[in-house]
Order: structure tokens, then C-alpha cells, then sequence
């Protein structure tokens, strides 16, 4: 095996690898914004609406990816149609065909590394925030807990607490001291109240946290931080596939602009491409039909 057809067949193995990593992706981001809705319940905060966010950015990337690779599939069978031997009468028609088709390689959008670069520090920064996040909300609840818990059991003693009228006090006075006495246990009841309130919303807060696994969220987060990589990693065969295909066309079309100069002397150079044309066929077409239908249309 040649060295191009070596690199043909491992980008081709890398394409395969990666249609597997983003069903992956897909899956794990479904199941990490399930769990970001049942901790938003906790925290108060909107990380489901972030991974929402993060997924649909990652989407348009695969939608941008799978368009040109259907764009380098087209490009990848015209290539291979190029293999008739070529008169001198026929180099010019070559000549703009292949400067044609470079161009139009050129412009395909094959490389989002840099976009899957920042997705992934975006998706990081996400996943630390919400770890601080809960942190935090469980620290802040615990306290509420601790505090209203405190605040009841101090404002019921102060309801058993009855004051007592001494033998000297007179019935008027009596009276006085019973009014005051019950404006004051209401006073203590309407805090007591509140803070029971208080107290059962925290103790709500922390049974919605101690029902949420919390080491399934981290693992769930941890999975699709790991196929973004492999994302980023797997889908870098693109442009590599264009680099190597845009190296056959360049010489190419230099063997034919110099068989067109030289027409004599540089056939040889010229017949000896075009074998090497037939010659990586086979890998060129594995690639081909993998881009147009395992990766591209696997995903329509």
C-alpha cells in the first residue's frame, strides 16, 4: 500500500469512527439536559437552556460538516473520472478542468476545528459553573434549614412561656396584662408562621437535591465533554481528506500544464499520473461512498 493510499484509508476509518461518535454525542447530550431540568429545579438556575444552546451550536457544526463532505464526495468522483489517457489536442480541456475543480475544493467549509474549539472550552466552563452552582445552592438551603429550624423551635418556647399575674395586681391591671399578653402570642405565632414557612421550603429544597443523582449529572457531563474531543479529533479527516486530495490535483494539473509545455518530453510524467490515479481509485472510492452515504446521508 502506497503512502497516499495508507492516509486515504485511515482518514476513511476516521469518518467511520466519527459517524458512530456524534450518534454518541447526540445521546449524551439528550441525557445531560434531562438532568440539567431537574437540577435547574434546584439551583434556580437555566443550565438546561445552556446545553440547549451548546447542542444547537454543535448541530449546525455537523450540518456545515455533513454539506461539505457531500460537496468533497462530488469532487472525489469527478476526480476519478479524470483517468483517460490524454492527447495533446485534449491536455487544455484538462487543464481547466482540474484548475476547476481546485478551486472549487477550496472552497468547501471542511475545517471546524476552531469552532469545535470553542464550543468545547464554552461546554467546559458550562459544566464547572454548574458544579460551583450547586455548590453554592446547597450550602445557601442548608443554612436556610438551619436558621428557620433554629427560629421555630426559639419562637414555640416563647409560646409556652405563659407570664404570670402576681397576687397584688389588680383586677384592671389583670385585664391589661391578659390583652397584652394575647397581642403578643399572636405577634409570636405570625413569626412562627413564617418561619415554619421558612423551614419547609428549605427542607423541599433539599429533598428536590437529595433526589437528584448527582453522580449520574457528573458522569453525563464528563461523556459529552469526551465525544466533543472525539468529535474535534474524528472530524479533523475532513480537511485533511481535501489536503490530500487537492496534493492529486495539483499534480495533476502540473504534469498536464507541463506535457502542454513539453508536449515530447513530459508525457511520461503526465501517463505516470494517471496510473497513479488508478492506482489510489480504490481508497478514493471506499472514501467517496462513505462520505456520501455512511456519513452525510446517515444523518438526513
Amino acid at each position: 500500500m502506497s503512502e497516499s493510499q495508507r492516509l486515504i484509508t485511515h482518514c476513511g476509518n476516521e469518518i467511520r469512527q466519527l459517524v458512530c461518535t456524534e450518534k454518541l454525542l447526540r445521546a449524551a447530550m439528550t441525557d445531560l439536559r434531562g438532568s440539567m431540568i431537574q437540577s435547574d429545579g434546584f439551583t434556580r438556575r437555566t443550565d438546561e437552556a445552556v446545553w440547549s444552546n451548546v447542542d444547537k451550536l454543535n448541530g449546525t457544526i455537523q450540518e456545515e460538516a455533513h454539506q461539505a463532505a457531500v460537496q468533497l464526495s462530488s469532487a472525489i468522483n469527478i476526480y476519478l473520472t479524470m483517468h483517460d489517457e490524454v492527447s495533446a489536442e485534449e491536455v487544455d480541456d484538462l487543464i481547466v478542468e482540474l484548475d476547476a475543480l481546485k478551486t472549487e475544493i477550496n472552497g468547501y467549509r471542511l475545517d471546524q476545528q476552531e469552532s469545535l474549539r470553542i464550543i468545547i472550552g464554552h461546554a467546559s466552563q458550562a459544566g464547572e459553573q454548574h458544579a460551583s452552582a450547586v455548590q453554592d445552592r446547597v450550602g445557601v438551603v442548608s443554612r436556610q434549614v438551619e436558621d428557620a429550624n433554629a427560629a421555630v423551635s426559639a419562637l414555640r418556647e416563647q409560646l409556652q412561656e405563659k407570664p404570670k399575674c402576681t397576687p397584688t395586681e389588680t383586677t384592671r391591671n389583670r385585664s391589661d396584662s391578659r390583652s397584652f399578653e394575647e397581642s403578643q402570642i399572636l405577634l409570636v405565632q405570625g413569626k412562627l408562621a413564617n418561619a415554619q414557612k421558612r423551614l419547609n421550603a428549605a427542607q423541599t429544597s433539599m429533598e428536590i437535591c437529595g433526589k437528584i443523582d448527582w453522580e449520574t449529572t457528573t458522569s453525563r457531563f464528563g461523556a459529552v465533554l469526551r465525544f466533543l474531543k472525539k468529535e474535534q479529533k474524528e472530524m479533523g479527516a475532513l480537511p485533511e481528506l481535501r489536503k490530500l486530495l487537492l496534493n492529486e490535483v495539483n499534480a495533476y494539473l502540473s504534469a498536464a500544464e507541463s506535457f502542454k509545455a513539453y508536449p515530447g518530453p513530459r508525457h511520461t510524467a503526465l501517463n505516470n499520473m494517471r496510473l497513479r490515479l488508478l492506482s489510489t481509485a480504490p481508497a478514493w472510492r471506499g472514501v467517496e461512498e462513505l462520505l456520501a452515504t455512511g456519513y452525510a446521508k446517515g444523518h438526513q
